[in-house]
């Protein structure tokens, strides 16, 4: 087809690109906004919104250390920040051990299992406390600083839990035959129990409840007065023996216990040992998921159950005390709980994606209150008051189920999580709505969404910004920039950033500092360098395929009127390229900053190497007869680089081919 002449006449336009927004990786062109690149690497926003080269990561510490001469790597699973007696430290949950690390000074210490044990971490006022399944050799410095706790049974050789776990009251007041009033639930931490007991004076064998381990030692102690003091009187092993009777264990006194006395209701306690097969501490310590729920000035841990549909919570206040009664069935058993996250006065439970039901339910927290009625030896009767919190759940919509545990993190006040379809925010004040899940990662979708193994991602939030890493990719969602319009499943969606070369494992922020673990046992940092590992990385900012608003015409930018502003440093510098009409890419020059604007005609556009004393040498050519034309800045050098505007002057030649 011939081309249609256009007037000789001169008249120059120009483009700006400023008030840059982030990446856009949609494969539509002309659906990709001039403040936003479609090759942004590396880069993220400064405290402005403007883009600028990320800071790089170094290594802090190995992990895992050496057992019997043998060097381990092992894969970093978590990270667990915590301060401690004003020092700060991350534990690491390695492939069967953990690592605490003294932030200080950097100082690994190493805590081995010898059969692959798992560790649940739980904070407490005074620390760390990391509770374990087997048995161990732990280097952990001072018994302050770290604990560990056995948790096996007396009969393999191992000591009885610590006394800070709580050993509950199942029963009290009971009759020698063991019938009583229930009073506190099993605790699946405490392989002991306890119950209450008003003596006849007569009966020599005291039943036990149906939980008892058969022929174990029990603590026996009986409350008395003495001349108007109360004493304890701890029962010794040759007092009395064991029997069982009807499938029921029962302790057999040599002299049958007297009565309580005259102000006394239960006068004697026993403490057992609950069954081998029905103490299963791992329902807690192997839990797929743990998160904290504040209810006013106290909060309680919840846990999801490995691969089920099972929520357990503790006691409020205290995360060793995790009643057997404390649990609920979110939805079917046919699809597992992955993640928790509060949303108002809720706690909104995420499922994995399912055919058949909704993948978002709330917890919503009541208290019941149960009446206890005691009477004292001379048949005086009081009620005490006991109450309790229980949790009821509700399905609130069918919808995006995630594909991990891994990936809940808050991004300011708004809970996020990733799905196959991207990274899905719960919308406040919707627990009702269809509308309560909304696709957040609508610029990044189209990249992240065709990585492979979803389900390994990682997250976390860090200074304003939603951070998911997978196969080495970083993914962020920057808080402080939301557009609106661009999508019909979402109300907003975040601008965003990508990285590469960020072998994370696991990740965390801790004290303004971004923290990552690695597949080779190491504890990496984001700082203040521009290189990862001592290696230079590559940063990208680009202009779209821009037409420049004449998609009819063939342009040509010229050397005058063309500049680029970037972020002032005592040193930056970047090469620029320019791709014509999606071909290939074309070297335009190297560009020096010192003071924040670079000019065009300041640019080499040789294609020969330039020495940066030639800031100054004149634009020698101009980039001829585009249709479409995408400018590329590159920073490939351990110096910062900020761009904050991009000028092109350019001309019309003629009209496009149609």
């Amino acid at each position: 087809m011939a081309q249609v002449a256009v007037s000789s006449n001169t008249s120059y336009s120009t483009i700006t690109y400023t008030g840059f927004k982030g990446v856009d990786f949609n494969p539509d062109i002309t659906k990709i906004s001039r403040q936003r690149s479609p090759d942004g690497l590396n880069m993220i926003s400064d405290d402005g919104g403007q883009p600028i080269k990320r800071h790089g990561w170094e290594k802090v510490a190995q992990l895992g250390g050496t057992i019997n001469g043998q060097e381990l790597k092992p894969e970093v699973k978590k990270l667990y920040p915590y301060t401690y007696a004003g020092k700060s430290y991350i534990v690491a949950q390695l492939e069967d051990s953990l690592s605490w690390i003294n932030l200080e000074t950097n100082e690994v210490r190493h805590i081995y299992t010898e059969n692959g044990s798992y560790f649940l971490p739980i904070p407490t006022s005074d620390g760390m406390r990391f509770f374990e399944m087997e048995k161990v050799e732990h280097h952990s410095g001072t018994a302050t600083e770290i604990h560990v706790y056995s948790m096996k049974d007396w009969d393999r050789g191992i000591t009885q839990p610590t006394a800070e776990i709580k050993v509950p009251t199942v029963t009290v007041y009971a009759s020698p035959d063991g019938a009583g009033t229930s009073y506190e639930p099993v605790n699946l931490l405490s392989d002991h129990c306890k119950i209450t007991y008003v003596c006849d004076g007569t009966a020599t064998e005291y039943y036990l409840p149906a939980n008892a381990q058969t022929g174990y030692g029990a603590t026996i102690e009986r409350e008395y007065y003495d001349s108007g003091e109360l004493k304890t009187y701890t029962y010794s092993s040759s007092e009395f023996s064991f029997g069982e009777s009807g499938g029921l264990q029962y302790v057999k006194f040599n002299e049958a216990p007297p009565k309580p006395d005259a102000n006394q209701t239960a006068n004697l306690t026993i403490t057992y040992r609950v069954k081998y097969d029905l103490f299963k501490p791992e329902t807690i310590l192997k839990a797929e998921y743990m998160y904290t729920y504040s209810e006013g000035t106290s909060s309680r841990y919840f846990a999801i159950a490995d691969d089920s549909n099972m929520v357990y919570y503790s006691e409020l206040d205290d995360y060793l005390n995790w009643p057997d009664t404390n649990y609920m069935n979110v939805g079917s058993p046919d699809s597992y709980c992955k993640g928790m996250l509060s949303i108002g006065s809720n706690i909104a439970v995420i499922k994995d994606q399912s055919d058949v039901e909704g993948t978002l339910f709330f917890i919503s927290p009541t208290t019941v209150t149960d009446s206890i009625l005691t009477a004292d030896a001379s048949g005086n009767t009081t009620t005490e008051q006991l109450v309790r919190y229980i949790y009821k759940v509700e399905p609130a919509v069918a919808g995006i189920g995630a594909v991990n545990s891994t990936t809940f993190a808050t991004l300011v006040d708004e809970p996020l999580f990733l799905s196959a379809q991207g990274i899905i925010g719960i919308a406040s004040g919707t627990t009702t709505s269809q509308k309560a899940l909304q696709n957040r990662s609508y610029f990044l979708n189209s990249k992240l969404t065709k990585e492979e193994n979803l389900d390994t991602a990682i997250a976390c939030s860090h200074k304003g910004y939603y951070i998911l890493v997978v196969n080495d990719h970083a993914y962020i969602l920057d808080s402080r920039q939301k557009t609106s319009g661009y999508s019909s499943n979402t109300n907003f969606a975040y601008d965003g950033y990508y990285w590469d070369n960020i072998p994370a494992t696991a990740i965390c922020s801790y004290h303004d500092s971004l923290y990552f673990g690695t597949k080779d046992g190491y504890l990496c940092k984001f700082g203040e360098g521009y290189t990862d590992d001592g290696k230079v990385f590559k940063c990208i900012w680009s202009t779209p395929d821009d037409a420049d608003s004449a998609p009819q015409y063939i342009k040509t930018m010229q050397r005058k009127g063309s500049s680029m502003l970037c972020k002032e440093y005592d040193s930056s510098e970047a090469d620029i390229y320019a791709i014509q009409d999606e071909k290939k890419k074309v070297y335009v020059g190297h560009a020096i900053t010192t003071g924040g604007i670079v000019d065009f005609e300041k640019i080499d556009l040789k294609n020969d190497d330039i020495d940066a004393s030639k800031i100054e040498y004149f634009m020698g050519k101009k980039l001829k007869k585009y249709h479409r034309l995408k400018i590329v800045v590159e920073s490939t050098n351990n110096k910062p680089f900020g761009l904050y505007q991009i000028t092109k002057t350019f001309n019309t030649v003629k009209y496009a081919k149609k």
